[in-house]
């Protein structure tokens, strides 16, 4: 494997087209940054010159060269990788085995950066369908994102993502999702989107006192005929989630490849197992009716699991129970959405839920707000139905969209509403999408209310727009790879 066709663009340009099949050659001139051990702040001004006054002389033209470029003998995009992360990195392995493996992997969005030839920063993004506001949206995952060690600050992190993000809106994808350092993302439009969900469940908890924890032989790894069934146990566990990741029946978005970390399906049959599923997987008799994935850390550790049924919630606590006794832990700890059937049954027996927002690092960022909206019209159309108003305008991003019911169909606009506007804060569109943000954020906030225009039917109408949510984006399985 190797790079394919090149084009240049000078740091800060994200107006060419991506489509990598030409060349097209841009600059612009940038600031370099401060010296060592400068301070900026009162008293501590940065001076770029000694000698005032002058003729103000524009900085040297940085220039990088962007090409799409896989992992593979001879290709640069490992030992960058390597460079900026440790040798022998995980996320070096990830790309590998993503590009190897994943169905869904674009070589159009593995971008490589170089400078004088020298690969210097990477990004990866992969597309995948999430859940939002009851729809299927098309976003993408993004990371690894690498700049080597030697040109950090010199802005070619910052070009390699704003490639990127326009080569998104190229594919239709509307913007994507990640987990990242929140000082650093959010200049590319990313926002805090996304919470962790544990339920904590001690031993005393889990099932049956030790022998009696029924048919746990049942639970095996699991094979390529499951995978039909275990798309469909996944989605009939997650899908009433905003966050939740439809999967596809590729083995990398079941069988992790992370050390210690383990797939299992349960196929108990029975004459009541029911077979059949709306996603086209067979979950009858011989089939998964359960699945979890586990790996033991200080506690036993269930990343994702998912259940036909009952009977399947019941041998997912059983088996969990088995491997806290075996295991010598003092508990379970759920990563799974409080929404989900095995939740709501731990929830029962009094385990502790907690949940978190992941320090502000799991976000989403929209690059196409029409198009995001165009996907999720239902939920939109619905609530200004439901509440007798017929339109409101957002704005975002010093953008304004309105959205508007005619005849029954949403219609987008960019026209102000002169009675229901309201002036989304920087960062929180994201959030408030996803429910991570609600409605309360925005009325308990005078400067946003002063900032925006809402009689009393639009304030009455925020709630219902932005209700409180607990939004968990269930990443695929093949991320486990660089989770250490």
């Amino acid at each position: 494997m190797g790079t394919a066709p090149r084009m240049v663009l000078g740091r800060r340009t994200n107006k060419a087209t991506l489509d990598l099949r030409g060349a097209v050659t841009l600059s612009s001139h940038i600031t370099p940054p401060p010296r060592p051990g400068a301070r900026n702040g009162p008293g501590n001004r940065l001076r770029h010159s000694s000698i005032l006054p002058g003729p103000r002389r524009p900085w040297p033209t940085v220039t990088f060269t962007l090409s799409t470029a896989l992992p593979g003998d001879g290709s640069p995009v490992s030992p960058l990788l390597d460079r900026a992360f440790g040798p022998g990195s995980q996320e070096s392995r990830l790309v590998e085995v993503l590009a190897e493996q994943y169905p869904a992997f674009d070589p159009g969005l593995s971008l490589l950066a170089e400078r004088d030839g020298e690969a210097v920063a990477y990004a990866l993004f992969l597309p995948r369908t999430i859940r939002l506001r009851g729809a299927d949206v098309p976003l993408a995952a993004c990371g690894p994102v690498a700049t080597v060690p030697e040109h950090q600050g010199s802005g070619a992190g910052t070009f390699v993502m704003e490639a990127a993000l326009a080569a998104l809106a190229e594919r239709g994808l509307v913007g994507s999702l990640l987990l990242g350092h929140p000082s650093y993302y959010p200049r590319f439009g990313y926002g805090p989107a996304f919470d962790l969900q544990l339920v904590r469940a001690p031993e005393r908890l889990l099932g049956e006192a030790p022998g009696e924890e029924g048919d746990t032989a049942a639970w095996r790894g699991i094979e390529g005929h499951d995978l039909p069934a275990l798309v469909a146990l996944h989605w009939r566990a997650h899908a009433a989630g905003n966050g939740a990741e439809r999967r596809s029946a590729a083995a990398m978005d079941w069988a992790s490849l992370a050390e210690g970390s383990h797939t299992l399906v349960w196929t108990e049959s029975g004459a009541d197992a029911p077979s059949g599923s709306a996603n086209g997987g067979s979950v009858g008799d011989g089939g998964p009716r359960a699945y979890l994935r586990f790996r033991v850390r200080e506690s036993v550790q269930i990343t994702e699991c998912g259940a036909r049924d009952p009977r399947g919630v019941s041998a997912i606590l059983a088996f969990t129970a088995r491997l806290v006794r075996e295991h010598a832990r003092p508990q379970a700890e759920f990563r799974i959405p409080f929404a989900h059937a095995v939740s709501r049954e731990l929830f029962r027996r009094g385990c502790t839920f907690e949940s978190n927002n992941f320090g502000g690092a799991a976000m989403l960022q929209i690059g196409d707000w029409p198009g995001l909206f165009r996907h999720t019209d239902s939920s939109w159309a619905a609530v200004l139905a439901g509440a007798g108003h017929r339109s409101i305008s957002l704005e975002i991003d010093g953008a304004t969209h309105s959205l508007a019911l005619v005849d029954g169909e949403l219609r987008l606009g960019r026209k102000r509403d002169n009675l229901r506007h309201l002036v989304v804060p920087d960062g929180w569109a994201p959030g408030l999408i996803t429910g991570h943000r609600c409605a309360a954020d925005l009325i308990f906030d005078e400067t946003i209310l002063s900032r925006s225009q809402l009689d009393p039917e639009g304030l009455r109408l925020l709630p219902a727009l932005f209700p409180k949510s607990q939004p968990m984006w269930t990443h695929s399985t093949v991320y486990e790879v660089a989770d250490g």
